[in-house]
């Protein structure tokens, strides 16, 4: 049996030989070593479980330092990350957006005097991060606590299970979740207020007004093809569909950062815009030429004030704010 590990394991190596450093293809390599194609897919496996072959993943190339300063000055950030390329799959983006988000924390949080409640957004971006955070060494600690920014939506997807997300996200960073178990909008006025009340919705408000750190997504510009329950009243209004490009945390804003839809305020369970805005560090999450409208006005806003982002969508921001 020893002998036949051995003889296994030389054959391995032969394979990661030939395929890994004199670059043959793997039926080459199973030319040379008189074998089926698929024995050199195991051979090849069998290599790296071994420790024959090692495989280290790093990042293609570094940030452009130059464009991402343009683009904080430009859109009068505090700072931002600005991811290299362009991809054009929407999961592709996410998970570099993700990936620089978390590089981005980890040099942000350091410089930040203390990080007691950090709150969270939804979206496909957000979903991301959390399964991001899930596999990397970030860790806060038991005494931060994870805040979610806005109620429920009564949908299904699973970008918009907010307590979930925040739980798992709470779990990656050692920290603690605190729950939200209220709609992201009522019926009216008065029955939010009352909402608001109750302790356990209650504690999250307070929490809102002691935020260190937020993580957003940016939703995009309205359209008749949303069925989100928590805005379906809102696609009524002839002129908020016209003239909204986007969002951030339900709060909408027109291009210039002008803030729309006070009677749907009024109905709202999230953070306050006045809160998002004292909030130290608030990072905006977003790519794709579809969002550059509404992150370029998230700004304007002053709902955000750090972006992450990659080359193709900064420079697009950036043509859009200059043209202004």
């Amino acid at each position: 049996m020893v002998v036949v590990r051995e003889k296994e394991i030389m054959d391995a190596y032969v394979a990661a030989h030939l395929y890994y450093e004199v670059k043959l293809t793997q039926g080459e390599v199973a030319q040379k070593m008189e074998v089926s194609r698929p024995t050199v897919s195991k051979l090849l496996s069998r290599a790296y479980e071994e420790g024959i072959v090692s495989i280290a993943v790093r990042r293609p190339n570094q940030r452009d330092l130059h464009l991402q300063s343009a683009f904080v000055d430009t859109l009068g950030l505090e700072a931002a990350a600005v991811v290299p390329g362009a991809p054009k799959s929407a999961n592709t983006r996410e998970i570099l957006l993700a990936q620089g988000t978390i590089q981005f924390l980890k040099e942000r949080l350091s410089i930040l005097p203390q990080i007691g409640y950090v709150g969270l957004g939804w979206g496909r971006a957000i979903l991301a991060l959390v399964k991001a955070l899930e596999r990397t060494d970030l860790f806060l600690g038991g005494s931060t606590k994870v805040v979610p920014l806005i109620g429920g939506s009564g949908q299904s997807l699973e970008i918009f299970q907010i307590n979930e997300m925040v739980r798992r996200v709470a779990n990656a960073l050692g920290s603690q979740p605190c729950l939200l178990h209220a709609p992201a909008m009522v019926a009216n006025t008065q029955f939010r207020d009352a909402l608001l009340t109750e302790p356990s919705v209650g504690s999250v408000v307070e929490a809102w007004r002691k935020l260190d750190v937020v993580v957003v997504g940016i939703g995009k510009r309205l359209n008749p093809g949303y069925r989100h329950s928590y805005i379906a009243d809102y696609l009524k209004d002839e002129f908020m569909m016209h003239t909204a490009v986007g969002d951030v945390c339900s709060h909408y804003f027109d291009a210039e950062g002008h803030a729309l839809g006070e009677e749907h305020e009024a109905r709202l369970i999230t953070v306050g815009s006045d809160q998002l805005k004292r909030t130290p560090l608030t990072i905006g999450v977003a790519s794709g030429t579809e969002k550059v409208a509404a992150m370029v006005a998230a700004a304007r806003a002053g709902l955000i004030n750090a972006l992450v982002t990659d080359e193709e969508t900064a420079i697009s921001c950036l043509q859009l704010a200059e043209a202004a």
